[in-house]
């Protein structure tokens, strides 16, 4: 492969959805969640509709060309290789694009939950008059609605909101959960991130989008906020290490009536995510999977 400046790793992978949980581990441990899930199929869990474990879904992810680069590439190589002695995987395909072809991606629009979409550009317009719309730029919407945990997320959101609700968003990413709050009605948005990438993003996607003036954004860690107290809606996507450690201070922004989501949980990881909820005064109210995804919904034990 042939390198030139300011472009990008393109790491994809096709793949049955058997695999996604180990592809995806090892993508986690060597990138973080900077990854996207893309399925050909959709399809409606609250329905009681099933995944085929047998049809297939592409993994994408993107590596910044900096200096750790080749650590990150090499690393996902070995662990590859290793978990290949276990079951056998397909092959991971690499290709360098340029940081222009990465903004300028080109994808379909996402239709999620009941009147949600989200899209590229305002061309799609017409297409959806009666769809409530979040707009993102090509580039940034990777690894958000394409994502089975920013997917879950929303859907739960869309389902919980009130009109003039007050929402939290720990670990805001891109935005997009902050977006889709203030487009199904809520008063106003606080979101927090200590990446400096996450923040810039959330802040050009929170303008083109037009709701600058009704979001607050901050660039540090959850006990050094000087957020309101309480919220009555709080989400947080993140590592569930993240999640586990952080659990008393997320239950401490909820009342009796507030809700809370948690995702970003993969596989068995929910067991001690959830008691580590219950143990902070937090009662389950639900779970749903997606790929080995989880959601959750908690609310504080009265």
């Amino acid at each position: 492969m042939i390198k030139i400046e300011n472009q990008w790793l393109e790491i994809s992978i096709n793949t049955p959805s058997e695999l996604v949980e180990p592809f995806t581990q090892i993508l986690i441990k060597n990138i973080g969640q900077n990854f996207s899930v893309e399925r050909d199929v959709d399809f409606n869990p609250d329905e009681g509709e099933i995944i085929d474990s047998k049809s297939w879904v592409r993994i994408k992810a993107w590596i910044p060309n900096d200096d750790t680069l080749n650590h990150k590439k090499n690393s996902i190589d070995v662990s590859h290789k290793l978990l290949n002695h276990i079951i056998k995987l397909p092959n991971i395909n690499y290709k360098y694009v340029s940081t222009n072809d990465w903004k300028n991606q080109k994808f379909d629009p996402i239709e999620i939950g009941k009147n949600l979409v989200i899209l590229p550009t305002k061309d799609y317009e017409n297409k959806y008059k009666n769809k409530k719309k979040i707009y993102l730029e090509p580039g940034l919407a990777f690894g958000t609605g394409h994502h089975p945990t920013t997917k879950m997320c929303i859907e739960e959101l869309e389902k919980r909101i009130h009109v003039k609700d007050t929402v939290l968003d720990v670990g805001c990413g891109s935005g997009i959960l902050m977006i889709a709050a203030q487009v199904l009605g809520a008063s106003v948005s606080y979101g927090i991130d200590i990446d400096d990438d996450a923040i810039n993003s959330a802040k050009n996607n929170i303008k083109i989008a037009g709701y600058e003036k009704d979001t607050f954004l901050a660039n540090t860690k959850l006990s050094e906020s000087n957020f309101p107290e309480k919220f009555d809606l709080v989400m947080a996507n993140i590592a569930s290490k993240v999640l586990i450690e952080i659990s008393p201070e997320l239950i401490s922004f909820l009342n009796k009536k507030s809700t809370l989501i948690i995702s970003g949980i993969l596989g068995d990881k929910i067991t001690d995510v959830t008691k580590s909820f219950e143990k902070s005064g937090g009662k389950v109210i639900s779970i749903r999977s997606i790929d080995a995804w989880h959601v959750s919904i908690i609310k504080k034990d009265s």
